[in-house]
Parts: structure tokens; sequence; C-alpha cells
């Protein structure tokens, strides 16, 4: 009698359990996108049919997400611009904001971030297709290329938090997205810096926009008091995309704290600034 207690114990305990935590199955490496319509941010509605013709870059996000806040700007410059600017046309992407805030919380993200590329809203309700139980959970980024098929899916690989790896992104994409050689790309006509992923761990990669008439880059890695920690480049460089990396050492060699630091770029008389934090 005790064993048959304990056998109905065990079969109701799996199941409360298996009722609490529904399993999600994110799609896997190799496996084609499916389709989804949502409301598009400013009006009008954006729908992804497998094969789309083009690859896409997937940016599941939440309108409040920090992490989501602080990839968003290198997701508009270094990846929607980038491909732009090279081969116009060429890549979709598209933020979904998975956490179905209102048109004001999501207009928010935008104007905070900068982001320009097309924002979706209620990402993860069942109309039009639940992108959460489609595509993964939120502080994700999936590429899918022009047959539709996932060529990648960071929530598989990274935790939440430490999802955006932009030198993981780029060389995924660079092979899928074709240069149109009748474009020349056009020089930036501002200094500009992005850091990813955020936070870093290992490594940081800075990434720059040398407008023209700059013939010098000076590249340093501040503390919060404003201290050079780490003294990255100071040579001359010519207009264009330039990218260097951070250990996260100092210039003697040591292994910083965890923390904030700053990023700060020098180059045709103009300053910028962008925040780094590290994780040790």
């Amino acid at each position: 009698m005790r064993s048959v207690f304990r056998s109905v114990f065990a079969v109701l305990f799996i199941a409360l359990i298996c009722s609490a935590s529904p399993v999600r199955a994110d799609i896997a490496l190799g496996a084609t996108g499916p389709a989804f319509s949502k409301a598009r941010l400013g009006g009008g509605s954006l729908s992804y049919a497998s094969p789309s013709g083009h690859p896409t870059l997937l940016f599941l996000l939440g309108y409040d997400c920090p992490f989501c806040q602080a990839a968003a700007p290198s997701v508009e410059q270094d990846i929607a611009e980038y491909y732009e600017a090279r081969s116009p046309g060429m890549l979709k992407v598209i933020g979904a904001d998975m956490w179905n805030g209102t048109p004001a919380q999501v207009n928010a993200f935008q104007s905070l971030t900068g982001a320009q590329f097309p924002l979706l809203l209620n990402g993860a309700t069942a109309a039009g297709g639940d992108l959460q139980s489609l595509y993964g959970p939120f502080d994700n980024y999936v590429i899918l290329d022009g047959a539709g098929i996932v060529r990648y899916h960071a929530a598989l690989k990274w935790p939440h938090g430490n999802r955006y790896h932009l030198d993981e992104i780029l060389a995924v994409l660079d092979p899928l997205v074709p240069k149109t050689a009748a474009v020349a790309p056009s020089l930036p006509t501002a200094l500009r810096l992005s850091v990813g992923p955020l936070p870093a761990h290992e490594r940081a990669t800075l990434r720059f926009e040398l407008p023209g008439g700059a013939s010098h880059l000076r590249v340093d890695v501040l503390d919060v008091n404003g201290r050079v920690v780490r003294a990255l480049r100071d040579a001359a460089a010519t207009p264009g995309a330039i990218t260097l990396e951070w250990d996260g050492r100092d210039d003697s060699g040591a292994m910083v704290p965890g923390g904030v630091y700053f990023a700060q770029a020098q180059a045709a008389g103009s300053r910028v600034t962008a925040k780094l934090v590290w994780l040790h």
C-alpha cells in the first residue's frame, strides 16, 4: 500500500512540475524560421515569411531591459547602418518587443537608444505568432539566411545578460550579405564609437567610424574617476572603420577589477566616450 501511495505521489508531483514550468523549445540552428506578422511601432505591420530572399537579424528585446538598451545603439550603427551603407537593401534588421509594452513604452526605447530599424509591438502574444515560443527569449539575437534557415541563435550559446557578441554576429552576416560593388561606401561625417558586448568578459570589442579628414586616432580606457587605465592606441589612422579589442588589462598588464569603465576615442578634433561594463 505504501509503495502504491509513493507511486501515485510521484506521478502527481511530476505532473505538477510540468504544468507549472512548461518547456519551451528554442528554435535550433539549421531549422527553418517560422513566419510571423506583427504591428509596427508608428503604424502598419511587418511580416516575415520564410524564405524572405534576404538575410534577417531578429533582435528580440524588452523595452526596459538594460542589456537590450545597451546593445541597441550598436545594433543600429554597427549592423543596420553598416550593412545599409555597404549593401543597400540586402539585410533586414527587425526588433521585436517581447515584453508586450505599450506604443509609448516601445517609443521610449527607440528614443533612448536611437534605433531606426523597425520595432514590432506585442512580440510575445499569440496574435500573428508568439515570437517567444517561435524563436526564444528576450535579450536574444537570431540570424536567418535568405532561405529562412537559422544560422545564429545567441540564446542557445550565451546566458541572459551576455548575449550580444558583435564579432560573432558580423562573422555570420558577412558571408550572407552580398556586397554591392557599384555602391561606394561613404565616409562618416562624425567620429563614432560603440562597445560590445555589455557587460564584457574576457574581451571587449571597440568599433570606430573615423570621419573624412581623420589622420590620427587615440583610444584610452578610463576608470570612473577619469584616470587612464589602458592606452589602447595613439597612432596614425585613415578614415573609415577600425576595430580594437581590450582584454581587461591595464597598462602594467594586470587584470582590472570588475566594474564600470569608459572607452574614449579622439580623432579629427572630436572626442567620444562609450560606457563599458567589465565582468572579472
